[in-house]
């Protein structure tokens, strides 16, 4: 398999976990689509659009829908070779709401973490969603 074609196996499949992860965290918090619609301030339709996935859902739409559910998002970037090493975790000036977290890097990246300008690069990395607090 080319390079090209497992680059977009890797997104088709971050879409569609993407896609699964919305709907399941929907059933789970049981809510309905008319009902996300309000809290997201959008028509069914369009609810109903993001959650059947066209295949291109936009970070910012996951974490609002998923929000909007009570769940918050945590990205987990995995190196696919053995040679790569962890990426590091952002160095930098911590927001009040970080103060008191946990100081060792774990190997995960969050979307907090993740100043609001710069998007998050997705791997072919699991998406892993937690209660939001």
């Amino acid at each position: 398999m080319t390079e090209q074609s497992e680059l977009e196996r890797s997104a088709a499949r971050l879409a569609v976990d993407a896609v699964a992860t919305m709907n399941r965290a929907r059933e789970t918090a049981c809510v309905s689509q008319r009902d996300l619609a309000h809290r997201l301030g959008v028509g069914e339709s369009r609810v109903s659009q993001i959650l059947n996935g066209d295949g291109n859902v936009r970070m910012a739409t996951l974490a609002r829908v998923l929000r909007a559910l009570g769940y918050g998002v945590q990205l987990q970037v995995a190196p696919i070779s053995d040679d790569l090493p962890v990426i590091p975790r952002r160095q930098g000036r911590r927001r009040r709401s970080q103060v008191g977290a946990a100081s060792t890097w774990d190997g995960q990246v969050t979307l907090r973490d993740v100043p609001d300008t710069v998007p998050p690069t997705w791997s072919n990395a699991p998406l892993k969603v937690s209660r939001a607090r």
